[in-house]
């Protein structure tokens, strides 16, 4: 009998552990602007192992527990020419706080020159695979190994 008790409380546990680490995955952390030359404090960006950042053309994501920001991406102008574009996010995480360094973009011109590199701010900051709790990391077999199962799926070349 204490050891169908104790076989439930594992299972309660368990699905508490499930339900905190579901909790963070998704979630919005920060919204607002941003830009080039400032630092923001994002709450609990650091118990996450990828978040996505959301600039005026385009995302990309990021590893916050490497303390870097490196993203480059690209989107397009819409209307009749559909201008590309390519931009770029530099910044460093230290906890929960980014620093932008850099935040620009480019329109590449189909029928005349490029434009000139322009300033853009960041408008959002998404928390998408957060570290994996120590409660439920008991019950995968704990270490980093098990969270970056969880992970590589989304930054296999990151991790």
């Amino acid at each position: 009998m204490f050891e169908a008790l104790k076989g439930f409380r594992d299972v309660a546990e368990l699905v508490k552990a499930l339900k905190e680490y579901l909790s963070f995955k998704n979630k919005v952390l920060w919204e607002g602007t941003v830009a080039k030359g400032n630092t923001i404090t994002v709450k609990n960006l650091s118990k996450y192992l990828i978040a996505e950042i959301y600039t005026r053309y385009g995302n990309g994501f990021i590893n916050p527990q490497s303390g870097i920001i490196r993203i480059s991406h690209g989107d397009h102008a819409g209307g009749t020419d559909d201008t590309p574009i390519n931009g770029y996010v530099y910044g460093s995480i230290n906890g929960d706080n980014v620093t932008i360094s850099h935040c620009k973009y480019i329109l590449h011109n189909p029928n005349s020159s490029h434009s000139v590199v322009v300033q853009m701010n960041i408008k959002k900051i998404v928390g998408i695979e957060p570290v994996i709790p120590e409660s439920l990391r008991n019950y995968l077999g704990g270490g980093i190994k098990s969270t970056n199962v969880f992970a590589w799926r989304w930054l296999s070349c990151c991790l």
